[in-house]
C-alpha cells in the first residue's frame, strides 16, 4: 500500500491556499455540511481536516502530471460509517475510488489526512493524538490487561507517550476497517516495539480470536503529538459481535 500524508494547521493552510482557494473551498453539499453543525468548535475543526484533505488530493493528482484541480471540484462527504470519500466534480474520469482512500483525523488545530493507494478489499485509517495525561481510570476501562502491563513497565518520562500511542493505534485501526469505537477496544490490544520517537516504529496489533489477521500499523512521534496509520485486509468482512474473524494477506497490507 503506497500512501501520503499532509499534517497542518489553520495558519500553515493560509500560507499555502490562494485567496480564490479559501474563497471557494466548498462545494454546496459541503456548504451545506459545515452550516449544519451548531458547534463553532465543530466546524472549525471539519473545515481544517477538509481543506487538509483538499490540498493532499489536489497534490496527489498534480504529481501526476494531471491539471490542477480547484478545491470546489474535491467533494469529500461521509460514507454511512462516517468514513470520508472523495468525489471529483467535472473531473471524475481522474478517480478510481476502488483504488483511494482517505482518513482525516483532528487534535488541537492540527489536521492529519492520509491517502492511501491500494487494491481493492483493502482498508486504510490513521489518527493524531495530542500526548497528554490520561487519568488511570480512563486506561484501566478501555485499555486491554497487557497494555496495562506495558504501561506500567514504561519509563516514568514515556509513559503518556505510550498511553497516547497505544490509544491512537487502536483508533486507527478501528477506521481502516470501518468500525470506529463500535467494536470493544479490549478485544484488540498493541503490544509496542519501543517507545514511539520521530522515525516510524512497527508495534504488533493481536485481535482475539484472529491469530493471522494480516493488519498493519506504524507509529511515530512528532512534537506534541502521536501520528498512527493502520492498513487491514478486507475490512468489511471484519466481524463485530461474532469474534471470528478472516485471514488476510499480510503482504498486501504492507506499507510502502
Amino acid at each position: 500500500m503506497h500512501y501520503h500524508l499532509l499534517n497542518r494547521s489553520f495558519p500553515e493552510l493560509r500560507r499555502e491556499l490562494s485567496a480564490h482557494d479559501l474563497a471557494n473551498w466548498a462545494t454546496d453539499r459541503e456548504r451545506r455540511r459545515y452550516a449544519g453543525f451548531s458547534s463553532a468548535k465543530r466546524r472549525r475543526e471539519w473545515l481544517l481536516g477538509r481543506l487538509t484533505a483538499k490540498s493532499l488530493v489536489r497534490t496527489y493528482y498534480q504529481s501526476r502530471g494531471l491539471p490542477s484541480l480547484a478545491l470546489d471540484q474535491i467533494e469529500i462527504m461521509n460514507d454511512s460509517l462516517g468514513k470520508p470519500c472523495v468525489q471529483l466534480i467535472g473531473a471524475l474520469e481522474l478517480h478510481d475510488p476502488d483504488r483511494l482512500t482517505v482518513s482525516i483525523s483532528h487534535r488541537k488545530d492540527r489536521a492529519l489526512c492520509g491517502l492511501a493507494e491500494h487494491a481493492p478489499g483493502l482498508g486504510f485509517g490513521l489518527d493524531l493524538e495530542y500526548v497528554e495525561p490520561r487519568p488511570r481510570l480512563f486506561v484501566e476501562t478501555f485499555y486491554h490487561h497487557n497494555e496495562q502491563a506495558q504501561i506500567e513497565q514504561c519509563p516514568r518520562a514515556s509513559r503518556d507517550v505510550c498511553i497516547t500511542a497505544l490509544w491512537s493505534i487502536k483508533e486507527a485501526f478501528l477506521k481502516a476497517i470501518g468500525q470506529g469505537l463500535r467494536l470493544d477496544l479490549r478485544s484488540i490490544w498493541v503490544k509496542l516495539t519501543g517507545i514511539p520517537g520521530q522515525d516510524w516504529l512497527f508495534p504488533i496489533l493481536i485481535c482475539k480470536g484472529i491469530p493471522d489477521h494480516g493488519s498493519t500499523v506504524r507509529v511515530r512521534y512528532v512534537g506534541d503529538f502521536i501520528e498512527s496509520l493502520a492498513c487491514c485486509h478486507m475490512p468489511e468482512q471484519w466481524p463485530v459481535k461474532t469474534g471470528q474473524g478472516l485471514a488476510a494477506n499480510a503482504q498486501a497490507c504492507a506499507f510502502s
